[in-house]
C-alpha cells in the first residue's frame, strides 16, 4: 500500500490564500469516485454544471451572477529510484497528445513528462505506483480565477546552476542563488463549457531579495521581497474536462543531473534517491 508521510509539502499562494491541509490517500467513498481524496470541501454536492434543468425556476442568469472557484487536489508520489523503467508504465494509461508534439519533445528533452488521465484510468495508475511503496504527500486548495498557485517542490539551500535544452538541442544555463523550486499553476474556468478548466503550468525558481528597498514614486511602496525565474519554454498549457487530472513526472532525460527536470523531479531524502511524480486534479465549484 501507499505510505502516507506526516510531512506536508508546502503550497505557496498569492495575495493571502489560506494554509493547505493534508488529506487521506485516495479511497473508496460513497459520495465520490474511489480515486478521489476524501475531503469535505471537495465532496460537497455543490459542483455546478450548466444544463437546461439548472435554469428552471431560477432568477434569469443575467440578473444572478455565477461565482465560481477552482478546487485543487495535489498528490506527490516519491518513488524510490532507480525504478523509472517500471514506473513509467503509468504513461500507457495517460494521454500525452494534449500538448503539441513539439512541446512534448521539448519537455522530455529537459527531463519532464506530462499526460492527462481520467477517473477510469486512475486504478491502473495507482496499482503501478503502489508496487514501489512510494511515500505520498497531499494538499488541497480552493481559489478564485486569476489567483495563481505555487506548488513548492523543494528548497535548494545553495547556489546551483540550472540548464535547459532548446528545440535545436542547444544547452543554456545560469546559476541561481539559494531558492525554492515551484510549479506555477495558473487556471481559469471555461465559461462556455462550465466544468472545464484551462491550465497553464510553468516550472519556476523563487528566491528572497537581498537588496530590499523602498520606492517612493509614484506612490510609496515596498518592493516585493521575492524574485523569480520562470522556465517559460517548458510551459504546459491545456484544458481539462470534468473527471480529468494531470500527471507530471520525470522522463529518461531527468537522469542528467544538470537539467531542470532532474533538479525538479529527482531528490534525496535521508540518503535515499527518489523520483517525484505529481498528480493535479482541479474541479470547478459554484460558490453559494
Amino acid at each position: 500500500m501507499i505510505e502516507s508521510t506526516h510531512r506536508l509539502w508546502l503550497l505557496g499562494f498569492l495575495v493571502g490564500l489560506g494554509a493547505c491541509q493534508a488529506s487521506d490517500p485516495p479511497l473508496q467513498s460513497e459520495s465520490a469516485p474511489s480515486w478521489m481524496t476524501r475531503h469535505p470541501d471537495l465532496l460537497a454536492e455543490n459542483v455546478f454544471y450548466l444544463s437546461p434543468a439548472a435554469s428552471q425556476n431560477r432568477v434569469p442568469d443575467e440578473l444572478q451572477p455565477i461565482q465560481l472557484e477552482t478546487h485543487f487536489q495535489f498528490w506527490r508520489f516519491l518513488v524510490p529510484a532507480p525504478s523509472q523503467g517500471d514506473s513509467e508504465q503509468i504513461w500507457n494509461h495517460l494521454d500525452e497528445s494534449r500538448l503539441p508534439v513539439d512541446q512534448q519533445i521539448l519537455l522530455q528533452r529537459n527531463g519532464f513528462r506530462m499526460g492527462v488521465g481520467h477517473e477510469s484510468s486512475w486504478p491502473a495508475i495507482r496499482a503501478i505506483l503502489e508496487q514501489f511503496h512510494p511515500q505520498l504527500q497531499t494538499a488541497v486548495a480552493a481559489v478564485n480565477d486569476s489567483v495563481a498557485l505555487f506548488v513548492q517542490i523543494e528548497e535548494v539551500p545553495e547556489s546551483l546552476p540550472f540548464f535547459t535544452l532548446d528545440s535545436q538541442n542547444k544547452l543554456a544555463g545560469a546559476r541561481f542563488p539559494p531558492c525554492r523550486e515551484c510549479l506555477r499553476v495558473e487556471h481559469q474556468a471555461d465559461l462556455e463549457n462550465l466544468g472545464n478548466v484551462h491550465l497553464h503550468i510553468v516550472p519556476e525558481l523563487q528566491w528572497e531579495r537581498t537588496d530590499l528597498t523602498a520606492q517612493f514614486l509614484p506612490v510609496s511602496r515596498l518592493l516585493p521581497n521575492w524574485e523569480s525565474h520562470a522556465f517559460d519554454s517548458l510551459e504546459m498549457t491545456l484544458t481539462l474536462k470534468p473527471g480529468e487530472f494531470i500527471i507530471i513526472g520525470p522522463s529518461h532525460s531527468a537522469q542528467l543531473s544538470y537539467l531542470v527536470g532532474s533538479q525538479f523531479l529527482r531528490s534525496v531524502h535521508d540518503g535515499q534517491s527518489f523520483e517525484e511524480t505529481y498528480c493535479i486534479l482541479p474541479r470547478i465549484v459554484r460558490k453559494e
